[in-house]
């Protein structure tokens, strides 16, 4: 990389807050790496970050995009998260480092590039000078990264060129659309066949040098690659011409509105919109001017609804021109990222999905709630996801699996159903999603080899684009034998690849190893301690409590030191003071008996049978065993029999041997 980004000075950041930024920003890139899409959003999403005005804080209430941008950042460190949600420069210099390290390692392709420069181009003009200077200076720095991007190319020796893209070249004088020659058709039909016959002879998949062979087509056939276009005549001329627009699109059409950075396509949706679903919002508008004596062209306020639109959603003035080349890199950027996240359908496909959800992203609101669940907020994530359920989005049926087999509490309520949690793999399976399915072979009866065989490649495939839940789910194979023998140093490996953003399963299961001993892994209180305040990050309560009750019992994971195992338990009382202010019912217990023996905390047997109490009444067997014991001999409580004998028979009842024992001493 021959160029630097300078937009913010770094000095005002202390060392740890920046070490901090610049290790979640690798981590996080590191984590999309292999997937195009994911990079992509990064770059426009860092970009919008860096321009954004004085009115920071109510920037990013308002848009989704910056908060999941910042979201990734900062990880689960709540801290920073606090810092950058009120900062607007800590904000700016976290988009900063993530541009520049994208393009350090070269991950920015030339067609991405083209479209942020048209983007930056076409930028409405800041009342704040400042972002006027930003702009400029992100102008720079992407065009001299398209420079080197091609000094680049240049240098890697081509073994082969894409010889059917070759003979298309050649030819392209001859080809007709229509009938008509390409050379005689008008710039607009010119550009949409150059850019359709471009994407189905590469499929989607062109190197830079592929890219660069469109300008010796462009001026065979008589347009110039740097004649200026309007890019709102473009779009409108193809929302005119039906025809123009299937070829363009490939006989399909836009299922919902795109991201905000594919410009093009969101001015051609939008004007389809107000043609249709909308066009009430036209005739609302020129009924009312009509009533005041003033006549619009429907037409026209199509166009300026539209114009409006993308200026508020993008910051981008549609009265922008832009060189014919570079409108033709910005549509096949378009159209591949319109492919890899799922825009385009059959003109006939179902729409049930879109039917019940009017128009709303169904991918955005996966995002929303798969950053709900990474980061652990069950009541806040579980009705998204059975909205995304039910408008048949696949892959939330993994997530609520997992959500409702790990439990959560909600109002002092333990929610908890692994009945339902199988029913909403089944639907899952049902639907054909490979990550459901998956865990439907592994988990909804016993392991069903034929099948595990059958997903397991697509989930590998999801995980290698940098999907977190693939990479679980690949962990949690390896846990069962369904293919062969256990790997639990391979399912870390996948737990950690998980982790990398921050994922509260993936930590909750590497302690688990450390904590259960698995081979090769050892009950080690070290690594139990530090993947456990992992898991304290997230507060699922299932891990906490297997946290807590290492700490009880740190002696036994191999420490030895007296002042550490005091550490140890005092943390302990403190996660079980938690946990029974939740509502969780053995936790009460424990606790009771760590006052009863005096292990962290001075020995107090009072307060230890009213722990006990709280635990009997919540219906733990132990507990209950544990305060019938005090009532027979007088511990913290008077004594009193008949209180015994009561709790005694609630434990057996629940197959408490203890407790059965001691019935039979003391009342048969």
């Amino acid at each position: 990389m021959s160029t630097e980004l300078k937009i913010i000075d770094p000095a005002f950041l202390n060392q740890e807050d920046r070490t901090e930024l610049d290790t979640n920003i690798e981590s996080m890139i590191a984590s999309f790496k292999s997937n195009r899409q994911e990079i992509n959003r990064l770059v426009f999403e860092s970009v919008s970050a860096l321009t954004m005005g004085e009115n920071y804080e109510q920037e990013l209430a308002q848009k989704k995009g910056l908060r999941r941008l910042l979201g990734g950042i900062t990880g689960s460190n709540k801290r920073l998260q606090d810092k950058i949600n009120h900062n607007r420069a800590i904000a700016q210099y976290a988009a900063q480092q993530t541009i520049q390290r994208l393009a350090e390692q070269n991950l920015m392709t030339f067609d991405l590039i083209t479209a942020v420069n048209n983007k930056l181009n076409a930028s409405v003009v800041a009342i704040e000078w400042e972002i006027n200077e930003v702009y400029a200076t992100l102008a720079a720095f992407f065009k001299q990264s398209r420079s080197d991007v091609i000094q680049l190319e240049n240098r890697v020796e081509r073994l082969e060129r894409n010889v059917n893209l070759l003979n298309w070249q050649n030819s392209i004088e001859y080809q007709l659309f229509d009938g008509v020659e390409y050379t005689d058709l008008d710039d607009t039909t010119k550009i949409v066949c150059l850019v359709r016959d471009f994407y189905d002879i590469t499929k989607g998949n062109w190197t830079t040098s592929d890219l660069l062979l469109l300008k010796t087509a462009m001026g065979t056939i008589g347009i110039s690659p740097k004649a200026n276009i309007g890019l709102f005549d473009f779009i409108k001329s193809i929302d005119e011409n039906s025809h123009l627009r299937q070829h363009l699109l490939g006989g399909l059409q836009i299922s919902r509105m795109p991201e905000a950075y594919l410009i093009p396509l969101c001015g051609m949706k939008k004007l389809e919109l107000l043609s249709g679903e909308e066009q009430y919002v036209v005739e609302t508008i020129t009924d009312e001017l009509s009533q005041q004596g003033i006549r619009m062209d429907e037409a026209l306020l199509r166009e300026e609804l539209t114009k409006k639109y993308i200026r508020q959603e993008a910051t981008v003035d549609m009265g922008m021109t832009v060189n014919s080349y570079d409108l033709i890199l910005e549509m096949l950027f378009n159209l591949r990222e319109a492919c890899d996240r799922g825009l385009l359908v059959p003109e006939n496909a179902d729409s049930d999905a879109d039917d019940s959800n009017d128009t709303e992203d169904l991918d955005a609101l996966f995002y929303e709630a798969s950053e709900l669940f990474r980061t652990y907020h069950p009541v806040e994530v579980r009705p998204l996801l059975e909205k995304l359920s039910d408008a048949g989005y696949g892959k939330a049926n993994a997530l609520l699996y997992w959500l409702l087999c790990d439990g959560y509490y909600e109002n002092g309520d333990y929610i908890k159903d692994d009945n339902l949690a199988k029913d909403y793999l089944k639907v899952g399976y049902d639907s054909g999603e490979c990550i459901s399915s998956l865990l439907y072979a592994l988990f909804y009866d016993s392991p069903d080899e034929k099948l595990v065989k059958q997903f397991l490649p697509y989930v590998q495939e999801l995980a290698e684009q940098g999907d977190i839940f693939a990479e679980y789910a690949l962990g949690v194979t390896d846990l069962n034998n369904a293919c062969g023998e256990i790997d639990y140093f391979s399912a870390v490996q996948h737990f950690l690849t998980a982790y990398q953003t921050g994922f509260y399963r993936a930590a909750g299961s590497i302690f688990l190893r450390y904590y259960n001993g698995d081979e090769p892994f050892k009950k080690d209180w070290v690594q139990g301690l530090l993947w456990g305040l992992e898991v304290l990050k997230y507060g699922c309560p299932n891990r906490v409590f297997d946290f807590a009750y290492m700490l009880m019992n740190i002696e036994n994971f191999g420490c030895t030191d007296d002042n550490e195992k005091q550490s140890a338990y005092e943390m302990a009382i403190e996660q079980w003071v938690s946990l029974t202010e939740l509502g969780q019912c053995g936790a009460p217990t424990n606790l009771g008996w760590m006052y009863e023996v005096g292990r962290g905390t001075p020995s107090d047997l009072e307060k230890a049978a009213q722990y006990y109490s709280i635990a009997a009444e919540r219906g733990d067997n132990v507990g209950q065993c544990n305060l019938a014991y005090c009532y027979l001999n007088g511990r913290g409580v008077p004594c009193n029999r008949e209180e015994a004998k009561y709790w005694l028979k609630k434990s057996a009842e629940q197959g408490n041997q203890r407790a059965k024992d001691l019935l039979k001493e003391n009342f048969s």
